[in-house]
């Protein structure tokens, strides 16, 4: 493949970048970020990848590499979207795996908007219960 089959398509327009809508390049090739927490409790990237497919495989063999990058040492918490794949894919044992707030906000209207047109202070209260509480007591209440 050549050099200029890369660049975005339409203008071949910048030579910089070519993210378009979230994750995926024009090209329709996932991006796979690695963030952590330094010293100062500030999210740093430390590593991503690029992805021709998103198959089990494929992402179990990224958390492997990554793992070896690691010199072994496993996340204490990874937190992914919602995708049957990877959630079959991150089997570190120890390891808490969590999903992304954002993926399950955006997810509201598709599976909770009968809710939300029946009470009106459905948005408000599911915020409270999703944002303001930090112990499974708080949550209960709310």
């Amino acid at each position: 493949m050549e050099l200029n089959e890369w660049k975005c398509p339409e203008e071949k327009k910048k030579e910089e970048g070519c993210m378009a809508g979230g994750s995926k390049l024009v090209y329709k090739m996932p991006f796979v970020p690695f963030t952590g927490v330094n010293n100062h409790y500030q999210s740093i990237l430390v590593g991503c990848a690029l992805f021709w497919d998103e198959t089990q495989e494929t992402f179990e063999w990224l958390l492997r590499t990554w793992q070896e990058a690691m010199f072994g040492v496993m996340p204490r918490t990874i937190i992914t979207d919602q995708d049957v794949v990877i959630t079959k894919a991150v089997v570190f044992p120890y390891c808490a795996h969590h999903f992304c707030m954002w993926h399950i906000e955006k997810k509201i209207p598709e599976y909770l908007s009968h809710v939300c047109h029946h009470f009106d202070d459905f948005k408000t209260n599911f915020s409270k219960c999703l944002h303001g509480t930090t112990t499974p007591e708080e949550f209960e209440a709310a």
